[in-house]
């Protein structure tokens, strides 16, 4: 292995490009990718769409720690056309200036701005990353961006036909490489995190790690949090909202005092201290409308807590054959409610779906997988094309 990269990749430059530096899924699986890749002697540079000034920005302080190029490119799609010229010759003048040899793009705006335009530059090699199942335009120039690709990565085999039913058959070999799960070493114990959170060690707390977006469905999981505490529970209950707080977050807020929760749910932010969270959690929720590979299911596996999420492919091929009773249908507040209060009420089986999901991820899901495989694959295009 080490021979192969040191022949194809040793010396290579590539960049990486996301949607934004808020520090989500996507960015996640991509600066463990940068790393390891750095680590192999790579020049890795990172490009981000756009910076929100208005919430913190983790991927810039990530790359900055570990030493990574970063630079800002904007992209939309879709968009004007004044607007799309302009973008994309921002970014092949990007291009020229960084000359990678490899082009990594996250997420569906970055994909189509580099696939629209890496072929004019001197790249040698662009892969589509593939993170979700319910994300891209149908468009021509989406289409036209997707074609051009050198090689496709999904995060999850559903994706694969996604693809080819939103998009088309492509030429290029496509891989499914799953993402891969590290928690680093908790910052406060279970008795700090508590203590901050204003609950005793009584409370049984359930955590939804999601940024604040319409697609994570905030509002089914308050609803049925309304239910649970309505259901005269024998004991206390607490829900943490942990994210960004982008587009839909003043929403979420306003539907939690509306419905009376505001003394029950804790707005946590954008956590740094994701394993000390999750070390004082009890069960780790995900309601979303649609996702690829959902990071936070592979996190509470990793965390050994049980996991209550939408019944999407990402999520049941994550938990496979302990999905039964993790999962509920998507929107459905009535089998969310009564998922809530079943894992309330067993402890037993809180701690059995928790040492189960944690051998599954340690098994599974682990990131020198998902960098190892991925380095592969980039050094098959690299040894065909660069």
């Amino acid at each position: 292995m080490i021979d192969r990269v040191g022949r194809n990749l040793s010396g290579k430059r590539i960049l990486i490009v996301l949607c934004g530096f808020e520090l989500g899924g996507a960015e996640r699986q991509a600066l463990h990718l940068a790393r390891h890749l750095k680590s192999l002697n790579c020049e890795v540079e990172i490009w981000g769409h756009h910076h929100n000034k208005a919430g913190p920005e983790r991927v810039l302080d990530i790359c900055e720690s570990v030493g990574l190029q970063v630079g800002e490119k904007r992209f939309r799609w879709p968009s004007r056309k004044l607007a799309l010229t302009r973008d994309l010759l921002g970014l092949l003048f990007g291009l020229n200036k960084s000359n990678p040899d490899i082009v990594i793009s996250y997420t569906p705006w970055p994909c189509v701005g580099i696939g629209l335009v890496w072929r004019f530059s001197r790249a040698k090699c662009f892969v589509w990353s593939q993170r979700d199942s319910d994300d891209l335009q149908k468009d021509r120039m989406t289409r036209l961006a997707y074609r051009s690709a050198t090689g496709i990565i999904c995060n999850a085999s559903h994706e694969v036909g996604y693809l080819k039913r939103t998009l088309g058959e492509s030429r290029c070999p496509t891989v499914v490489i799953n993402n891969g799960v590290e928690l680093s070493e908790a910052e406060k114990n279970r008795d700090q995190w508590r203590a901050d959170l204003g609950v005793t060690n009584e409370t049984v707390i359930f955590t939804k790690l999601a940024n604040f977006r319409p697609q994570k469905d905030h509002y089914s999981l308050l609803l049925a949090w309304r239910h649970l505490l309505d259901s005269n529970l024998s004991g206390s209950a607490h829900l943490v909202l942990a994210g960004a707080p982008q587009e839909s977050y003043d929403t979420v807020k306003e539907q939690c005092e509306t419905l009376g929760l505001s003394s029950s749910v804790s707005f946590a932010g954008q956590v740094r201290d994701v394993s000390g969270l999750l070390g004082a959690t009890d069960v780790g929720v995900l309601s979303t409308f649609h996702e690829g590979m959902p990071n936070a299911v592979m996190e509470y596996m990793a965390a050994g807590i049980p996991v209550l999420a939408t019944d999407i492919p990402g999520a049941r091929e994550l938990l496979g054959p302990i999905s039964e009773l993790q999962l509920f249908p998507r929107g459905d507040v009535t089998s969310l409610s009564k998922q809530l209060r079943l894992m309330f009420n067993d402890v037993g089986l809180r701690h059995e779906l928790g040492n189960q999901n944690r051998e599954l991820a340690d098994r599974e899901y682990s990131v020198r997988a998902m960098c190892t495989k991925t380095t592969e694959f980039l050094i098959d295009l690299a040894s065909s094309t660069c």
